[in-house]
């Protein structure tokens, strides 16, 4: 859960908006689809040794994998057992459409929290490693979740 307002967001991993086999594909849009997102194991093996550092050397805050849902779901949970009031407000620039990006069930991201003094040395850790770290957002005091211009949902209607 997001613990502290102004904290970063920032995403793990390569956001490639896979719909296929997606609960978005399934639910909303009515389809089913054999085709399931790629695994690389090699740069999944990476991601975990990043979220591992980050977290032994404390600079994780909180963390969860993006998974069934996507990128939305993924930031709800974070919200849903967060203090009252706190929210989040992303801002994410993709060559993607917003469903791509909200609801994108891409293998091997996590989105983690980071406090604004440790995300330099956060991203130096990302990249030693060779993990693509994005901050897309920050956590907030305004209990709204809030994605680019497409979502600004009070918490509670979560």
């Amino acid at each position: 859960s997001f613990v502290n307002e102004n904290y970063f967001i920032t995403m793990l991993g390569s956001h490639r908006g896979e719909l296929n086999s997606s609960q978005y594909q399934e639910k909303i849009q009515k389809q089913e689809s054999n085709t399931i997102p790629a695994v690389d194991l090699r740069m999944e093996t990476r991601l975990q040794e990043t979220v591992l550092q980050g977290i032994q050397n404390g600079l994780i805050k909180s963390a969860v994998n993006v998974s069934n849902g996507g990128l939305a779901v993924s930031l709800v949970k974070s919200l849903q057992n967060a203090e009252k009031g706190m929210g989040a407000r992303i801002h994410l620039s993709r060559k993607l459409r917003q469903d791509e990006m909200l609801f994108g069930e891409t293998q091997g991201m996590v989105v983690v929290s980071i406090g604004e003094r440790d995300l330099m040395e956060f991203e130096r850790i990302c990249m030693t490693i060779g993990i693509p770290s994005t901050t897309i957002g920050r956590v907030t005091n305004d209990n709204r979740f809030k994605f680019n211009d497409v979502v600004n949902i009070d918490r509670k209607k979560l």
